[in-house]
Order: C-alpha cells, then structure tokens, then sequence
C-alpha cells in the first residue's frame, strides 16, 4: 500500500471528519475508497466545462445576497404590490 500526503483547507479537513464519523469512518477510508473507484472508472471526472460552469454558478451564488434561511412572510411577499 502507498502513503498519500494531501493538503486541505483546515475547514474541509475538519467538515470531512466529522462526515466520516457520522458514519463511522475515518478519512483515509473515505479517500482509499473514492480513489479506488476513480481507478475503476465508477467515478466520472468532470469535464472543464462543467467544473467552469460549477465555479460561474458558484460565484453567482456569493454575489446575488441570497437569503436562503427561513420562508418569507405573506407580508413580505406582498410588500411591494398594490390591490385595489
């Protein structure tokens, strides 16, 4: 077996262990078994154009001020209308 040196964000590192650990894993099994079915080809790779496409919505995303917590009230909704 080869040793696999990595480097991650601290963020995605700590998200990643506590995602293995809701399923009782480690890290290193998770990445073993996502970098063998890779090898095997179960896994696709994504083109340049839907990694580009992914980056542009993602950016899209961070500059639209979307606020995706909570439903909007009647009122609120309603707000800016005008009934006769």
């Amino acid at each position: 077996m080869t040793t696999v040196s990595i480097s991650v964000e601290e963020t995605v590192w700590e998200a990643a262990q506590r995602r293995a650990a809701q399923a009782r894993l480690d890290v290193s099994s998770l990445v073993r078994d996502y970098l063998g079915r890779l090898a095997s080809g179960t896994v696709a790779l994504p083109s340049a154009d839907e990694a580009a496409s992914r980056k542009r919505l993602l950016d899209l995303l961070k500059e639209c001020n979307l606020a995706l917590d909570g439903r909007p009230t009647r009122e609120s909704f309603y707000t800016d209308r005008r009934f006769h």
